[in-house]
């Protein structure tokens, strides 16, 4: 390369021009060098400067910084992650912490006119008076009943079971203010949600039934619980095994 930074086979023609003046003033003989030299000087090929190659070289300079930056900025959001992840367990935003339990929705009621009955399951129907009586029976055989069975009676809770030959239909009685939200029945430690029955209006008090593959051995609990949670009443018996 020359003094002015270009590629070997590059002229300056300043250069050779001041070259060529310098020697005319010495004398004939300078003057013919001169000749000689300015048309040496015009065979020479004078091209543009390298534009492209300096503008490419550039761009790739440019790639390899922003590559370098995006790998600092990927490796910093990686560690903030790893960071907040411990974080976010403890203010359960993730992780596998335990799992509170919902609580139990109340169980819904139906509500019937006195003496239709509501089928109950295994083709047993349960109607209900307002004198407090209630009947457990096939389906087909209200139709000839004309009055209640008089079976009212003032225990806040009551319980009985039916078999139909294809499972067992258990039944009862709830009594008392305020009125039952949901009951339960616990056998032998399983539990199940008994659907409630009652009257028009607000008579204080309903039935419940629910369904057993078998009749009940050992200890049974019967629980009524308001619409808050707060148990109402609660009756516990025992069946031989």
């Amino acid at each position: 390369m020359n003094d002015r930074g270009w590629e070997r086979g590059w002229s300056d023609p300043v250069r050779a021009a001041a070259s060529s003046s310098a020697a005319e003033t010495v004398g004939p003989g300078a003057t013919e060098l001169g000749r000689e030299l300015r048309r040496e000087a015009a065979e020479v090929p004078v091209g543009p400067p390298p534009t492209d190659r300096v503008v490419a070289r550039g761009r790739r300079s440019r790639r390899r910084r922003h590559a370098a930056t995006g790998l600092v900025a990927a490796a910093m959001v990686g560690a903030v992650a790893v960071a907040i992840a411990p974080v976010s367990d403890h203010l359960g935003g993730g992780g596998t912490g335990p799992t509170v339990a919902a609580p139990a929705a109340p169980a819904s009621t139906t509500v019937v006119e006195p003496g239709v009955p509501v089928e109950i399951g295994h083709g047993q129907g349960l109607a209900l008076w307002r004198d407090g009586s209630h009947l457990v029976a096939p389906l087909d055989t209200f139709a000839d009943r004309d009055g209640p069975p008089s079976t009212a009676t003032a225990e806040p809770l009551t319980s009985s079971f039916t078999p139909t030959g294809t499972g067992v239909v258990g039944t009862g009685t709830w009594r008392g203010e305020p009125a039952v939200a949901r009951l339960t029945v616990s056998v032998n430690g399983q539990e199940q949600e008994a659907a409630l029955v009652t009257l028009p209006g607000e008579p204080g008090w309903g039935a419940y039934h629910l369904d057993l593959p078998e009749p009940p051995s050992g200890e049974l609990t019967v629980t009524a619980y308001g619409e808050d949670g707060t148990v109402l009443s609660q009756l516990a018996e025992g069946f031989p095994p």
